[in-house]
């Protein structure tokens, strides 16, 4: 089993989870992410964009089914 682009693009955006929480903790001052709530948000969108829309579950349930 390869990887694909899939698997690239997913680990981009977690990737760019973990740079949005440490820029939390280090008590950042960019707009979206200096409160709790805004960065909860934007870790939200960037987990159902990488996590969920680049999952290869529909792809794999279609062609063994």
């Amino acid at each position: 089993m390869k990887l694909t682009w899939k698997d690239v693009t997913s680990t981009v955006f977690m990737a760019a989870i973990v740079v949005i929480y440490a820029a939390f903790l280090n008590s950042t001052t960019a707009w979206l992410i200096s409160s709790a709530r805004g960065t909860a948000a934007a870790v939200l969108v960037l987990g159902i964009v990488g996590g969920c829309g680049m999952s290869a579950a529909a792809e794999h349930n279609r062609r063994y089914a």
